[in-house]
């Protein structure tokens, strides 16, 4: 189990609230939190991790299945059934070789649904933040809540071969606007070391070549708060190019949207951009797009879906 996601025993004490003087049962929620928020499609096999989960939670298997039939009553789970066909051996002396079969019963956490409830208990927790409960942001025994998730923008998607260089080139310019025009603003947003290199008389192209040798063709980038890094599609086959800012400035903020709405933009939407930034700065990015490159960019379906 450990070299599936359950590395630590967590405990939320916000889920006391579903399971009142149940200590059991909410280390047992806790831990199905934990798990299934640590990696998507991750899932509870009750056929073979209750004896796991048991080891891992110093419970015995009788405690666990008492524990996920109270978890069960409250109607927070998605349940998945599927059946396995098991080879068998003819060669192992049974006189029986036919096949059997398996049932998995696979469960894993509704967040909308747990939040829904957790709210009849006067506690607020969107499923999007329910859905972060395994971020290294919560301590251990620490309660969940938006105070603690880092600010996420991010790109999905990827862009190859001349695309890439496109994209490059869009986001070269956008740094040398702002170098000449919003000395302030690239003051405040990006890094010390950054703000060195795009400094006039640097043009576009200076800064473009730093992320278009053949070697090692991928955009870098360090906010003042945040970094972000898009490799080439043709070298590299990732579909997610994360930012993660934590601190409480605007500037790098607005600045790190930009740059990813340039990206979009520049891939002819080969690239698609979502962000937990707030509506009015993000309409600042927006325009700051606009004022560099003259170029009018859209936020997609996939961030209303991601975030609304």
């Amino acid at each position: 189990m450990a070299l599936t996601g359950l590395t630590r025993t967590p405990y939320y004490p916000v889920l006391s609230a579903l399971l009142p003087q149940d200590n059991n049962s909410v280390l047992l929620l806790s831990a199905l939190l934990y798990w299934c928020s640590r990696f998507r499609n991750s899932a509870f096999n009750e056929r073979t991790h209750i004896g796991q989960f048991a080891v891992h939670l110093n419970l015995s298997i009788e405690q666990i299945r008492k524990s996920l039939n109270e978890i069960k009553k409250l109607e927070i789970l998605n349940e998945k059934r599927e059946l396995i066909e098991t080879q068998k051996d003819p060669k192992d002396g049974n006189q029986n070789p036919s096949n059997k079969i398996k049932e998995n019963i696979l469960l894993s956490i509704n967040y909308k649904k747990l939040s829904e409830l957790l709210k009849e208990h006067n506690i607020n927790l969107s499923p999007k933040v329910l859905k972060h409960s395994a971020d290294d942001s919560f301590d251990f025994f620490a309660t969940i809540g938006d105070y603690a998730l880092p600010l996420e923008q991010k790109l999905i998607g990827c862009a190859k071969d001349k695309i890439f260089t496109d994209v490059a080139y869009a986001l070269s310019k956008l740094l040398v606007y702002i170098a000449n025009f919003e000395e302030d603003f690239a003051f405040k947003a990006l890094a010390p070391g950054w703000r060195m290199l795009i400094q006039p008389p640097a043009t576009y192209k200076d800064i473009a070549s730093r992320w278009l040798s053949e070697d090692d063709r991928a955009i870098d980038i360090e906010f003042s708060d945040g970094t972000f890094f898009l490799p080439d599609g043709d070298k590299y086959g990732a579909q997610e190019h994360i930012c993660l800012q934590r601190g409480k400035k605007e500037e790098p903020k607005i600045l790190a949207s930009a740059f990813l709405l340039t990206a979009q933009a520049a891939s002819k939407n080969q690239l698609r951009f979502i962000s937990d930034l707030d509506p009015k700065n993000i309409e600042k990015a927006i325009r700051l797009v606009h004022k560099a490159l003259n170029v009018k960019v859209e936020l997609l379906d996939l961030y209303y879906k991601e975030f609304i």
